[in-house]
């Protein structure tokens, strides 16, 4: 029998199994909210796409044949696995268990996933989150990561990526040293001055400068943070 009259059969199959445990085509219809003769074209239906008989009917109640007693059996089964389907379809969210595994820069980490972090556990509390706080790439694949958070210009073609928005660097200095040492009018003008960065990685003090079709980068020195 093909899958589109197995298919067909279902509807049937469980008007069958709610007739055989109401005992009567009238609990049945009650039950499925259908009328009486509506339950017993189902069943007929059923007897027929199985050429056998499945009950005995008499005016007061329906009996199960032997054959309809097996098939019974059988179709019980077909209604407990579809309520188990959706028992396990509508769980409770709360009870999402595991670990998550996520890489993310220091500066993103700080102000951006450690308050939404603090939410998500608080609505998943079986959730393990392991967070690696790093401004180098760190490797998915070898680190067995779920998510990493990376602020780059070029997304990596292995990875899936998804950009989450833009982050943009402004260039900005005290008043007062401004009106001592002159505002720098071109990016290469930096380097007469002294300049506040980062030292936590080799490249923190490279600072990059975009205008169009044009790129510079200048090295600046200065003080560090």
């Amino acid at each position: 029998m093909d899958t589109n009259k197995l298919m067909a059969m279902l509807p049937d199959i469980a008007a069958f199994v709610t007739v055989v445990e109401s005992g009567s085509f009238t609990a049945a219809s009650q039950r499925l909210g259908v009328t009486p003769s509506g339950v017993s074209r189902q069943i007929s239906r059923l007897e027929s796409a199985l050429n056998a008989d499945l009950l005995e009917r008499t005016t007061r109640k329906q009996v199960t044949t032997e054959t309809g007693k097996i098939v019974y059996e059988y179709s019980k089964k077909i209604m407990e696995s579809a309520a188990d389907i959706v028992h396990v379809t509508s769980q409770d969210l709360g009870e999402v268990t595991g670990e998550l595994r996520i890489a993310a820069p220091k500066a993103f980490s700080r102000r951006i996933l450690q308050p939404l972090m603090l939410e998500f556990l608080a609505k998943y509390p079986e959730v393990k989150l392991r967070l690696i706080v790093s401004d180098e790439f760190i490797d998915p694949f070898g680190h067995n990561l779920d998510f990493v958070f990376e602020l780059t210009h070029f997304p990596r073609e292995n990875l899936v990526a998804k950009s989450l928005g833009e982050i943009k660097a402004v260039l900005c200095a005290n008043k007062a040293y401004l009106q001592e040492h002159g505002i720098p009018f071109h990016p290469n003008n930096l380097l007469d001055h002294d300049c506040l960065y980062l030292n936590e990685q080799p490249n923190d003090n490279v600072w990059l400068f975009s205008k169009d079709e044009d790129n510079v980068k200048v090295r600046c020195t200065g003080v560090t943070l």
